[in-house]
């Protein structure tokens, strides 16, 4: 089970058990024992059992996606992005998206998670107002449930 918290100015955490992920402009593994280790571009990073890959696209773009958990999460850090489509086949399957800049909605709907985790939602109705997610594998919607973290 792995919860997700928003710190503001972009940023998430990802908790498990054993370890902490910090997402931003870099991503900060953080293990229950031993040193945190940060990551800040593209390639590809094992971390205790965290896999996190790292993609330019466009000057100041990087992509993250981090496997944890048999969950796939996604990560822009810019929404300036000009993604190429190389750069979409990297996204199919994705679990969770964690938007941490001002979106419209597109990358939203082009990705088509299970979950998404937005700054501030377009469609207000749609989206639910949480103070942290707690998410499942195997307990997924079907259809994309778009969240709104209160932060922590």
């Amino acid at each position: 089970t792995m919860e997700i918290y928003y710190q503001g100015e972009g940023k998430f955490l990802l908790k498990l058990k054993q370890i902490k992920v910090e997402v931003g402009q870099e991503i900060k593994v953080s293990p229950e024992t031993g040193e945190p280790y940060v990551i800040s571009g593209p390639g590809e990073y094992e971390i205790k059992g965290v896999s996190v890959t790292g993609w330019q696209a466009g000057e100041k773009e990087v992509i993250y996606l981090i496997e944890m958990d048999e969950l796939a999460i996604g990560y822009f850090v810019n929404n300036g992005a000009k993604l190429t489509e190389k750069n979409w086949d990297h996204l199919e399957g994705m679990d969770v998206l964690l938007v941490g800049c001002e979106d419209d909605g597109s990358l939203v709907k082009k990705i088509d998670p299970s979950v998404a985790v937005v700054m501030k939602a377009m469609d207000e109705s749609t989206a639910r107002r949480e103070k942290k997610l707690v998410l499942k594998k195997a307990e997924l919607p079907e259809e994309t449930a778009v969240f709104v973290l209160d932060k922590i």
